[in-house]
């Protein structure tokens, strides 16, 4: 309001403009800037873990009304830049490239986020995994929840396979909240017995549930692959702490 009446002072005398800046573009200073996350986050590229086919990233903020812009050619977005309101589905990555964004709300503009994907046909002839189409809450990979809520129904699309060097081996997908494992979306024993094969491996729509921490802030969804003989035995050896080709697939901001 003040840019407004600054304005009307400015242009008394047959001035046209009405609403100052502010007016137009409100911001309200007791709110802070949109969490903006992305679905799939990149991987360890310099564990030399890269993406073994094209990635289709979803944006997702935990503001439901944020505005998220973006860009893929690794170019600084800006208020022109691609745009919608999260979530921000099947942005895709089909080669090595820089996607960057930020989120625009009620507590203004987040700073901006800069996320490497590397994608690599000859990962397809190592173990490999790929998760996308991640929903925690029906519609995003990010919500606000309760410290220690349980978030039932969550999906996500699940590929899987092995080296070509072990094409019986057994696989995991390993899930969890930061660096505890919380359960597999993808396990050889219950979903594909004989295992899942040689890229392009096994595919399914996995249902799983997470349970948030007890610690408010923000906490990410992590995936990791271990081949192990069944989901038990991933989760006993920690896989999230000690597989270093972990992933970002979603976020609980613990209020």
């Amino acid at each position: 309001m003040r840019a407004a009446l600054m304005a009307l002072a400015l242009c008394a005398a047959g001035c046209n403009v009405v609403f100052g800046f502010d007016d137009i573009h409100p911001v309200d200073a007791n709110v802070p800037p949109p969490n903006v996350f992305s679905s799939p986050g990149p991987r360890d590229h310099a564990m030399g873990y890269d993406f073994g086919e094209a990635v289709t990233v979803t944006l997702a903020a935990d503001d439901p009304t944020t505005i998220i812009y973006y860009t893929t050619d690794g170019t600084p977005p800006s208020h022109g830049s691609q745009h919608g309101i999260t979530p921000v589905t099947g942005i895709a990555m089909s080669s090595n490239a820089t996607l960057r964004y930020f989120g625009s709300g009620v507590g203004g503009d987040s700073a901006p986020i800069s996320d490497a994907y590397y994608v690599a046909t000859a990962a397809q002839s190592v173990a490999g995994y790929y998760v996308t189409s991640v929903v925690l809450d029906g519609a995003s990979p990010v919500v606000v929840v309760s410290p220690g809520q349980v978030v039932s129904g969550a999906t996500a699309r699940v590929k899987a396979w092995v080296q070509t060097g072990c094409p019986d081996c057994a696989a995991q997908v390993v899930y969890g909240v930061d660096t505890t494992d919380q359960g597999c979306l993808f396990d050889t024993e219950r979903d594909a017995p004989s295992g899942p094969g040689l890229y392009p491996g096994f595919t399914r729509t996995a249902t799983f549930k997470v349970t948030a921490p007890m610690t408010p802030g923000v906490h990410e969804v992590r995936i990791t692959y271990s081949e192990q003989t069944d989901c038990a035995d991933a989760m006993a050896m920690n896989a999230l702490v000690n597989r270093p080709d972990q992933s970002r697939i979603g976020a609980l901001i613990v209020q």
